[in-house]
């Protein structure tokens, strides 16, 4: 059962909240986008306006979680006084958010996939987004908790499912194809999930098939970290560099930037449903946008710059939060 407000979107943009839900994450160039004033007051403001502009533009989902510092609480200020406008809304649970707007914190997040844990955060998620919740994912689903073969779990799924709310998972690191063909296994026994967020972009391809698989049994995909947090840009001057250099070249004989490449190669995938921005300014935002003139743009060519997910996955440990 894919999503039934894909039909809706007037595009395939939505605008992830990760970056703009406290005040560090691990984006590179993240501090300088957000500005020197990083309060929990400031960030709504920014939050508040980021998701006005954004859906002014055409953007009519926006993807929350839990574990997002205040991004459920911000998208229901923006909800409350927008009523009126037709918007769907993620969110997920699985990770606490622990640095508590603690600027260099020792410690960010943690994980938990337990009964209880989803209980706790599902009460949380619906005291904020109340009925606009339209999709509840699983966060970060990954073999080391078990979480796709905890039968009580899937049944608090289905039950939640049955209130009207599609269930996706989200997934990270070296496992996303074994999640992946997992939502599939549990959907041929009994449709549950109607969505799989993923990360894949131009240095990160490994899902690829996996996901082409999903989508050919129905389920939507969501593509996450597109700009691979900052790899994929022109920001970039540490990882990959060679890579990165290579594809400014091309860009300049395309007139595009790296991010706009980075940007519309995953756009330009017809079994991809919804890419999402992780856009923290308005310019970024008329730039993810500007990519939709571009869209039978050759970009082929990108295909070679994958990584083998095992360093792409290491080297992604390494970036600092800011």
């Amino acid at each position: 059962m894919p999503l039934n407000f894909l039909d809706k979107l007037n595009n395939k943009i939505g605008l992830g909240l990760a970056a703009l839900g406290r005040p560090e994450y691990i984006n590179i160039n993240h501090s300088q986008e957000l500005g020197s004033d990083k309060s929990k007051e400031k960030l709504s403001q920014i939050s508040y306006e980021m998701i006005d502009y954004a859906y002014l533009k055409g953007i009519k989902y926006f993807d929350a979680a839990r574990v997002y510092g205040a991004s459920e609480e911000f998208l229901s200020n923006w909800l409350k006084l927008n009523k009126d406008k037709e918007v769907y809304c993620g969110s997920k649970w699985g990770y606490e958010y622990l640095a508590d707007w603690e600027l260099h914190s020792k410690i960010h997040e943690r994980k938990d996939h337990s009964l209880n844990f989803f209980k706790k955060q599902l009460a949380e998620s619906k005291f904020f987004l109340k009925h606009k919740i339209n999709l509840y994912q699983i966060h970060s689903a990954t073999k080391d908790t078990g979480v796709l073969n905890d039968n009580k779990i899937l049944d608090t799924l289905y039950a939640l499912k049955e209130e009207g709310v599609q269930i996706g998972i989200s997934t990270t690191g070296l496992d996303q194809n074994e999640m992946i063909e997992k939502v599939i296994e549990i959907n041929k026994k009994s449709v549950l999930f109607s969505s799989i967020q993923s990360t894949y972009n131009i240095f990160e391809q490994n899902a690829e098939n996996y996901l082409i698989k999903a989508r050919r049994e129905g389920i939507s995909i969501i593509i996450k970290e597109v700009f691979a947090n900052g790899r994929l840009s022109s920001k970039n001057h540490r990882y990959n560099y060679e890579i990165i250099s290579d594809m400014k070249q091309h860009s300049l004989a395309l007139n595009q930037s790296i991010e706009n490449m980075a940007f519309l190669w995953v756009l330009q995938k017809p079994w991809v449903d919804i890419v999402l921005s992780g856009a923290t300014t308005k310019t970024q935002i008329d730039e993810n946008f500007n990519c939709l003139q571009f869209l039978k743009l050759e970009l082929g060519f990108l295909k070679q710059y994958k990584l083998p997910s095992d360093l792409y996955w290491l080297d992604r440990k390494k970036l600092n939060w800011n």
